[in-house]
Protein backbone atom coordinates (compact mmCIF):
# COMPACT_ATOMS: atom_id res chain seq x y z
CA UNK A 1 0.00 0.00 0.00
CA UNK A 2 1.41 3.59 -1.13
CA UNK A 3 -0.29 6.95 -0.01
CA UNK A 4 0.40 10.04 -1.59
CA UNK A 5 -1.42 14.21 -1.99
CA UNK A 6 -3.10 15.40 -4.51
CA UNK A 7 -2.65 18.79 -5.49
CA UNK A 8 -6.65 19.72 -3.41
CA UNK A 9 -5.23 18.28 -0.36
CA UNK A 10 -6.92 14.85 -0.73
CA UNK A 11 -4.83 11.60 0.05
CA UNK A 12 -5.01 8.61 -2.66
CA UNK A 13 -4.38 5.21 -1.42
CA UNK A 14 -3.04 3.30 -4.10
CA UNK A 15 -3.75 -1.18 -2.75
CA UNK A 16 -1.36 -2.87 -4.45
CA UNK A 17 -2.01 -6.58 -3.08
CA UNK A 18 -5.34 -8.67 -3.12
CA UNK A 19 -5.03 -8.78 0.97
CA UNK A 20 -4.75 -5.02 1.48
CA UNK A 21 -7.76 -4.49 -1.01
CA UNK A 22 -10.13 -7.10 0.76
CA UNK A 23 -9.18 -5.88 4.31
CA UNK A 24 -9.75 -2.46 2.98
CA UNK A 25 -13.42 -2.92 2.60
CA UNK A 26 -14.68 -2.52 5.82
CA UNK A 27 -13.14 0.94 6.15
CA UNK A 28 -14.51 1.71 2.53
CA UNK A 29 -18.07 0.86 3.19
CA UNK A 30 -17.85 1.71 6.85
CA UNK A 31 -18.76 -1.69 7.93
CA UNK A 32 -17.77 -5.49 7.87
CA UNK A 33 -19.35 -7.11 4.53
CA UNK A 34 -20.79 -10.57 4.92
CA UNK A 35 -22.38 -13.08 2.71
CA UNK A 36 -21.78 -9.84 0.19
CA UNK A 37 -20.54 -9.38 -3.38
CA UNK A 38 -18.42 -6.10 -3.82
CA UNK A 39 -17.60 -4.57 -6.67
CA UNK A 40 -15.57 -1.44 -7.53
CA UNK A 41 -13.70 0.41 -10.89
CA UNK A 42 -10.36 0.38 -10.74
CA UNK A 43 -8.34 3.89 -11.45
CA UNK A 44 -11.85 4.99 -12.70
CA UNK A 45 -12.04 8.34 -14.25
CA UNK A 46 -13.30 10.16 -10.96
CA UNK A 47 -9.25 9.96 -10.20
CA UNK A 48 -10.31 7.48 -7.05
CA UNK A 49 -8.69 4.10 -6.91
CA UNK A 50 -12.20 2.61 -6.04
CA UNK A 51 -14.73 3.94 -7.29
CA UNK A 52 -18.09 3.37 -7.99
CA UNK A 53 -18.04 0.95 -5.62
CA UNK A 54 -21.09 -1.26 -4.65
CA UNK A 55 -21.88 -4.03 -1.87
CA UNK A 56 -24.69 -6.54 -2.91
CA UNK A 57 -25.68 -9.35 -1.29
CA UNK A 58 -24.67 -12.66 -2.49
CA UNK A 59 -27.60 -13.92 -4.91
CA UNK A 60 -29.34 -16.95 -5.06
CA UNK A 61 -29.33 -18.38 -8.26
CA UNK A 62 -32.60 -17.68 -9.78
CA UNK A 63 -31.32 -13.67 -9.36
CA UNK A 64 -27.63 -14.34 -10.29
CA UNK A 65 -28.59 -13.08 -13.76
CA UNK A 66 -30.52 -10.04 -12.50
CA UNK A 67 -27.30 -8.83 -10.26
CA UNK A 68 -24.90 -9.67 -13.22
CA UNK A 69 -26.50 -7.35 -15.85
CA UNK A 70 -27.41 -4.12 -13.24
CA UNK A 71 -23.45 -4.55 -12.72
CA UNK A 72 -22.51 -4.74 -16.16
CA UNK A 73 -24.97 -1.18 -17.22
CA UNK A 74 -23.86 0.03 -13.86
CA UNK A 75 -19.59 0.01 -14.38
CA UNK A 76 -20.19 0.10 -18.32
CA UNK A 77 -21.18 4.15 -17.62
CA UNK A 78 -18.32 4.24 -15.17
CA UNK A 79 -14.99 2.82 -17.41
CA UNK A 80 -11.79 2.33 -15.36
CA UNK A 81 -9.02 0.48 -15.64
CA UNK A 82 -10.98 -2.22 -14.64
CA UNK A 83 -13.28 -3.98 -11.73
CA UNK A 84 -12.12 -5.48 -8.46
CA UNK A 85 -14.20 -8.41 -7.19
CA UNK A 86 -13.88 -9.86 -3.96
CA UNK A 87 -16.97 -12.29 -2.51
CA UNK A 88 -17.41 -12.97 0.65
CA UNK A 89 -18.65 -16.02 2.43
CA UNK A 90 -19.03 -19.23 2.76
CA UNK A 91 -21.60 -21.37 0.78
CA UNK A 92 -22.16 -25.09 2.49
CA UNK A 93 -23.52 -26.53 -0.77
CA UNK A 94 -20.63 -26.06 -3.22
CA UNK A 95 -18.41 -29.23 -3.78
CA UNK A 96 -14.88 -29.04 -1.99
CA UNK A 97 -13.11 -29.15 -5.03
CA UNK A 98 -14.34 -25.48 -5.98
CA UNK A 99 -14.57 -22.09 -4.43
CA UNK A 100 -18.11 -20.87 -3.52
CA UNK A 101 -19.87 -18.76 -5.85
CA UNK A 102 -18.22 -19.44 -9.20
CA UNK A 103 -20.89 -19.61 -11.57
CA UNK A 104 -21.48 -15.81 -10.11
CA UNK A 105 -18.20 -14.97 -11.05
CA UNK A 106 -17.86 -16.47 -14.45
CA UNK A 107 -20.58 -14.67 -15.35
CA UNK A 108 -19.84 -11.78 -14.49
CA UNK A 109 -16.53 -12.51 -16.33
CA UNK A 110 -18.54 -12.97 -19.29
CA UNK A 111 -20.65 -9.81 -18.85
CA UNK A 112 -17.68 -7.38 -18.34
CA UNK A 113 -15.40 -8.82 -21.03
CA UNK A 114 -18.49 -8.26 -23.84
CA UNK A 115 -18.30 -4.27 -22.86
CA UNK A 116 -14.36 -4.58 -22.59
CA UNK A 117 -13.77 -4.15 -18.71
CA UNK A 118 -11.15 -6.25 -17.57
CA UNK A 119 -11.66 -8.18 -14.35
CA UNK A 120 -8.73 -9.14 -12.90
CA UNK A 121 -8.08 -11.75 -10.25
CA UNK A 122 -11.31 -11.92 -8.73
CA UNK A 123 -10.94 -13.33 -5.07
CA UNK A 124 -12.62 -14.71 -2.50
CA UNK A 125 -12.79 -14.70 1.36
CA UNK A 126 -15.22 -16.69 3.69
CA UNK A 127 -14.82 -13.57 6.09
CA UNK A 128 -12.90 -10.50 6.58
CA UNK A 129 -11.05 -10.48 9.51
CA UNK A 130 -7.22 -10.73 10.13
CA UNK A 131 -5.98 -14.71 9.95
CA UNK A 132 -8.78 -15.52 6.95
CA UNK A 133 -7.55 -17.00 4.07
CA UNK A 134 -8.45 -15.15 0.55
CA UNK A 135 -8.22 -16.97 -2.90
CA UNK A 136 -8.07 -16.25 -6.54
CA UNK A 137 -10.62 -17.94 -8.53
CA UNK A 138 -8.87 -17.15 -11.98
CA UNK A 139 -5.13 -17.57 -10.83
CA UNK A 140 -3.53 -20.22 -8.39
CA UNK A 141 -2.64 -17.20 -5.95
CA UNK A 142 -3.89 -17.37 -2.63
CA UNK A 143 -2.60 -15.99 0.67
CA UNK A 144 -3.71 -14.64 4.62
CA UNK A 145 -6.22 -11.26 5.27
CA UNK A 146 -3.71 -8.85 7.98
CA UNK A 147 -5.32 -7.64 10.74
CA UNK A 148 -7.74 -5.05 9.42
CA UNK A 149 -7.58 -2.96 12.07
CA UNK A 150 -3.89 -2.91 12.24
CA UNK A 151 -3.50 -1.86 8.73
CA UNK A 152 -1.90 2.13 7.63
CA UNK A 153 -4.86 2.24 5.74
CA UNK A 154 -7.60 1.33 8.80
CA UNK A 155 -5.35 4.34 10.89
CA UNK A 156 -5.54 6.88 8.08
CA UNK A 157 -9.55 6.15 8.58
CA UNK A 158 -9.57 6.38 12.28
CA UNK A 159 -7.54 10.19 12.06
CA UNK A 160 -10.21 11.45 9.59
CA UNK A 161 -12.63 10.38 12.03
CA UNK A 162 -14.30 7.91 9.84
CA UNK A 163 -16.05 4.99 12.05
CA UNK A 164 -15.95 1.04 10.44
CA UNK A 165 -18.92 -0.64 11.65
CA UNK A 166 -18.96 -4.57 13.00
CA UNK A 167 -21.85 -5.16 10.57
CA UNK A 168 -24.72 -3.67 8.73
CA UNK A 169 -27.34 -4.09 11.36
CA UNK A 170 -24.73 -2.41 13.51
CA UNK A 171 -24.41 0.77 11.46
CA UNK A 172 -28.51 0.15 11.18
CA UNK A 173 -29.13 0.67 14.62
CA UNK A 174 -27.16 4.21 14.41
CA UNK A 175 -30.03 5.66 12.65
CA UNK A 176 -32.93 4.34 15.47
CA UNK A 177 -35.48 7.02 17.37
CA UNK A 178 -33.03 7.53 20.51
CA UNK A 179 -36.29 7.51 22.51
CA UNK A 180 -39.73 6.77 20.91
CA UNK A 181 -41.51 8.71 23.77
CA UNK A 182 -39.50 11.85 23.38
CA UNK A 183 -39.83 11.80 19.54
CA UNK A 184 -43.32 11.80 19.81
CA UNK A 185 -43.34 14.38 22.67
CA UNK A 186 -41.51 16.20 19.84
CA UNK A 187 -44.10 15.65 17.43
CA UNK A 188 -46.16 17.44 19.38
CA UNK A 189 -44.85 20.60 19.81
CA UNK A 190 -44.18 21.19 16.45
CA UNK A 191 -47.56 20.40 15.79
CA UNK A 192 -48.39 23.25 18.02
CA UNK A 193 -45.55 26.11 16.25
CA UNK A 194 -47.51 29.18 14.91
CA UNK A 195 -45.04 31.05 12.86
CA UNK A 196 -41.91 30.20 10.83
CA UNK A 197 -38.57 31.62 12.31
CA UNK A 198 -37.28 34.57 10.36
CA UNK A 199 -34.55 33.09 7.00
CA UNK A 200 -31.70 34.91 9.69
CA UNK A 201 -33.18 33.04 12.99
CA UNK A 202 -32.94 30.21 10.86
CA UNK A 203 -29.04 30.12 9.71
CA UNK A 204 -28.59 31.49 13.57
CA UNK A 205 -29.83 28.31 15.15
CA UNK A 206 -28.02 25.93 12.55
CA UNK A 207 -24.62 27.77 13.25
CA UNK A 208 -25.26 27.53 17.57
CA UNK A 209 -25.94 24.01 16.73
CA UNK A 210 -22.66 23.28 14.32
CA UNK A 211 -20.31 25.03 17.08
CA UNK A 212 -22.12 23.06 19.65
CA UNK A 213 -21.24 19.82 17.56
CA UNK A 214 -17.67 21.12 16.93
CA UNK A 215 -17.43 20.94 21.07
CA UNK A 216 -19.11 17.44 21.54
CA UNK A 217 -21.66 18.97 22.79
CA UNK A 218 -24.80 17.20 21.41
CA UNK A 219 -27.34 17.04 23.97
CA UNK A 220 -29.67 18.76 22.29
CA UNK A 221 -33.36 19.87 24.18
CA UNK A 222 -36.71 19.42 22.85
CA UNK A 223 -37.37 23.38 22.23
CA UNK A 224 -33.60 22.70 20.34
CA UNK A 225 -34.41 20.04 18.38
CA UNK A 226 -37.71 22.06 17.46
CA UNK A 227 -36.13 25.04 16.49
CA UNK A 228 -34.07 23.08 14.45
CA UNK A 229 -36.20 21.40 12.36
CA UNK A 230 -38.25 24.49 11.68
CA UNK A 231 -34.73 26.27 10.33
CA UNK A 232 -34.26 23.28 8.14
CA UNK A 233 -37.30 23.11 6.65
CA UNK A 234 -36.12 26.76 5.18
CA UNK A 235 -35.12 24.96 1.40
CA UNK A 236 -32.45 28.02 1.24
CA UNK A 237 -30.76 27.01 4.63
CA UNK A 238 -30.57 23.30 4.08
CA UNK A 239 -29.39 23.65 0.72
CA UNK A 240 -26.84 25.88 2.22
CA UNK A 241 -25.80 23.14 5.35
CA UNK A 242 -24.99 20.79 2.03
CA UNK A 243 -22.21 22.98 2.14
CA UNK A 244 -21.06 21.67 5.31
CA UNK A 245 -20.04 17.95 3.77
CA UNK A 246 -17.65 19.97 1.24
CA UNK A 247 -16.04 22.77 3.54
CA UNK A 248 -12.09 22.48 3.87
CA UNK A 249 -12.83 23.85 7.48
CA UNK A 250 -10.49 20.92 9.65
CA UNK A 251 -13.52 18.83 10.97
CA UNK A 252 -16.51 20.66 10.05
CA UNK A 253 -17.59 18.09 7.90
CA UNK A 254 -17.44 15.31 10.61
CA UNK A 255 -18.46 17.60 13.30
CA UNK A 256 -21.60 18.50 10.81
CA UNK A 257 -22.68 14.83 9.84
CA UNK A 258 -22.42 13.93 13.65
CA UNK A 259 -25.12 16.80 14.02
CA UNK A 260 -26.76 15.06 11.06
CA UNK A 261 -26.89 11.73 12.29
CA UNK A 262 -28.24 13.08 16.18
CA UNK A 263 -31.51 15.09 14.94
CA UNK A 264 -32.14 11.90 12.65
CA UNK A 265 -32.07 9.86 16.28
CA UNK A 266 -34.37 12.96 17.93
CA UNK A 267 -36.32 14.22 15.33
CA UNK A 268 -40.16 13.05 14.29
CA UNK A 269 -41.32 12.41 10.57
CA UNK A 270 -41.98 13.86 8.15
CA UNK A 271 -39.28 16.96 9.82
CA UNK A 272 -36.87 14.30 9.95
CA UNK A 273 -36.22 14.26 6.01
CA UNK A 274 -34.45 17.31 5.85
CA UNK A 275 -31.90 16.04 8.24
CA UNK A 276 -31.40 12.70 7.09
CA UNK A 277 -31.61 13.99 3.26
CA UNK A 278 -28.04 16.09 4.87
CA UNK A 279 -26.44 12.90 6.63
CA UNK A 280 -26.86 10.74 3.27
CA UNK A 281 -25.30 13.39 1.39
CA UNK A 282 -22.74 13.75 4.05
CA UNK A 283 -21.81 10.08 3.65
CA UNK A 284 -22.13 9.95 -0.13
CA UNK A 285 -19.45 12.48 -0.95
CA UNK A 286 -17.65 10.93 1.50
CA UNK A 287 -18.09 7.63 -0.05
CA UNK A 288 -19.84 5.56 2.17
CA UNK A 289 -22.69 4.32 0.15
CA UNK A 290 -24.51 1.84 2.45
CA UNK A 291 -24.89 4.86 5.45
CA UNK A 292 -26.05 7.47 2.77
CA UNK A 293 -28.40 4.50 1.49
CA UNK A 294 -29.84 4.51 4.80
CA UNK A 295 -30.04 7.47 5.48
CA UNK A 296 -31.84 8.28 2.63
CA UNK A 297 -34.52 5.46 2.73
CA UNK A 298 -34.93 7.24 6.22
CA UNK A 299 -35.92 10.39 4.81
CA UNK A 300 -38.39 8.71 2.21
CA UNK A 301 -39.46 7.34 4.91
CA UNK A 302 -40.29 10.28 6.92
CA UNK A 303 -41.34 11.98 3.50
CA UNK A 304 -42.19 9.89 0.77
CA UNK A 305 -42.05 13.17 -1.32
CA UNK A 306 -38.72 14.60 -0.35
CA UNK A 307 -37.01 15.33 -3.68
CA UNK A 308 -33.59 15.98 -2.87
CA UNK A 309 -33.28 12.57 -1.29
CA UNK A 310 -34.95 10.92 -4.17
CA UNK A 311 -32.16 12.53 -6.40
CA UNK A 312 -29.81 11.66 -4.46
CA UNK A 313 -31.17 8.24 -3.94
CA UNK A 314 -31.09 7.79 -7.82
CA UNK A 315 -27.69 8.77 -8.14
CA UNK A 316 -26.18 5.84 -5.63
CA UNK A 317 -28.24 3.39 -7.13
CA UNK A 318 -26.85 4.43 -10.41
CA UNK A 319 -23.56 4.23 -9.47
CA UNK A 320 -22.78 8.00 -9.78
CA UNK A 321 -19.20 8.83 -8.08
CA UNK A 322 -18.99 10.91 -5.24
CA UNK A 323 -17.22 13.09 -6.92
CA UNK A 324 -19.84 14.02 -8.91
CA UNK A 325 -22.85 14.48 -6.60
CA UNK A 326 -20.29 17.07 -4.73
CA UNK A 327 -21.17 19.67 -6.85
CA UNK A 328 -24.63 19.84 -4.82
CA UNK A 329 -23.06 20.78 -2.25
CA UNK A 330 -20.23 23.53 -3.55
CA UNK A 331 -20.29 26.37 -1.28
CA UNK A 332 -19.28 28.66 -4.60
CA UNK A 333 -22.99 28.04 -6.47
CA UNK A 334 -24.52 28.65 -2.64
CA UNK A 335 -22.32 31.88 -3.12
CA UNK A 336 -22.39 34.57 -0.20
CA UNK A 337 -25.14 31.73 2.01
CA UNK A 338 -22.09 29.99 2.80
CA UNK A 339 -20.73 32.70 4.91
CA UNK A 340 -23.33 32.37 7.25
CA UNK A 341 -21.59 29.58 8.67
CA UNK A 342 -18.35 31.63 9.24
CA UNK A 343 -16.56 30.86 12.29
CA UNK A 344 -18.05 27.21 12.79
Amino acid sequence: MTTSTLPDGRIRITLEQPGQMIVALPHLLGFRPENSLVVAAIGSESGQSLSPLIRLDLPPPEHEEAVVAYLEETFARHPGDGVAVVAVGAHPQHPPCELPHGRLIERLGIAFEKTGIPMPHPVWTPEIRGGARWRCYTDECEGVLPDEKATEFAALCVSQGRVTYDSLEEMARTLAPDDKAAVARRAKLLRKRREPMPLGACFDEVRRALLQARKGELGLSDDQVVRLADALGHSRVRDTCLSTATESVAGLPTDAEKLWLELVRRMPPPERAECAALLGYAAYVRGEGALARMALDNALEADPGHVLSGLLLRCLKAGIPPERVKAVGDPGQLGRLSTRFAGC
